[in-house]
C-alpha cells in the first residue's frame, strides 16, 4: 500500500510540473503579442503627433491670412516643419507626414521651436522666432 502512495505522488508532480509548464507557456505567448502591439501602439501615437501638429499649423496660417493685416500668432513646435507650394510637411526624422492648405506662400523650412507665423502686407509670412 505505501509503494503504491509513493508512485501517486510523483505523478502528481510530474502532472503539476507538465501543467505549470503549459501555463509558462501561454504566458510566454501572450507577453509576446502584448510587446507587439504595445510597440505598434507607440508607432501609431508618434505618427498621430506628428499629423496633428501639422494640422496645427496648417490651421494656424489659414487663421492669419483669413484674420488679415497685422495679424501675428506665435506657437512652439516639437518637430521639423517645411512647405512646398500648399502642403506642409511635419517629419520628426523617422517619418514623414503631410497635410495641405488654401493660402499661398513662399516655401520655407523650419525647425523645432518657437515659430512666429505673421500676415505682413497681405501676405503669410513664417519664421523661427
Amino acid at each position: 500500500m505505501k509503494k503504491f502512495f509513493l508512485l501517486k505522488r510523483g505523478q502528481i508532480s510530474v502532472e503539476t510540473l507538465f501543467a505549470v509548464g503549459i501555463v509558462f507557456i501561454l504566458f510566454s505567448v501572450v507577453l509576446v503579442v502584448v510587446v507587439d502591439k504595445r510597440a505598434e501602439l507607440r508607432d501609431t501615437e508618434s505618427f498621430l503627433e506628428l499629423r496633428n501638429e501639422c494640422f496645427k499649423v496648417a490651421n494656424m496660417i489659414s487663421e492669419i491670412s483669413v484674420n488679415g493685416e497685422g495679424t501675428n500668432r506665435s506657437i512652439k513646435i516639437r518637430n521639423n516643419i517645411s512647405v512646398q507650394e500648399n502642403y506642409l510637411f511635419a517629419t520628426d526624422g523617422k517619418e514623414e507626414v503631410y497635410c495641405s492648405f488654401a493660402v499661398n506662400v513662399s516655401n520655407f523650412s523650419l525647425v523645432n521651436g518657437n515659430i512666429l507665423i505673421q500676415n505682413r502686407n497681405g501676405r503669410v509670412v513664417i519664421e523661427n522666432d
